[in-house]
C-alpha cells in the first residue's frame, strides 16, 4: 500500500471518527451552554453511556484502519 492510499485511509478514519461523535455525543455547544452542572442524573447518565459507545466505536474504527494499513 502506496503512502498515498494510507493518507487517504487517515483522512477517511479522521472523517469518520467525527462522524461517530456526531451520533454518540451533543454539541459542544450544547455542553458549554448547559454543561454537567444543570444535568439530572439521567443526562449525565447518557452522556457517559454516549462517551462509552464514542471510545469503543472509534477504537474499534482506528483498529481496522491499523490492519487495513499494515
Amino acid at each position: 500500500m502506496s503512502k498515498a492510499e494510507k493518507l487517504r485511509i487517515l483522512l477517511l478514519l479522521v472523517g469518520t471518527v467525527a462522524a461517530v461523535w456526531g451520533v454518540f455525543m451533543p454539541s459542544v455547544t450544547t455542553l458549554g451552554k448547559f454543561g454537567l452542572g444543570e444535568a439530572t442524573e439521567q443526562e449525565r447518565a447518557d452522556l457517559y453511556r454516549g462517551a462509552i459507545g464514542f471510545s469503543v466505536v472509534s477504537g474499534l474504527l482506528i483498529w481496522g484502519a491499523w490492519k487495513v494499513c499494515r
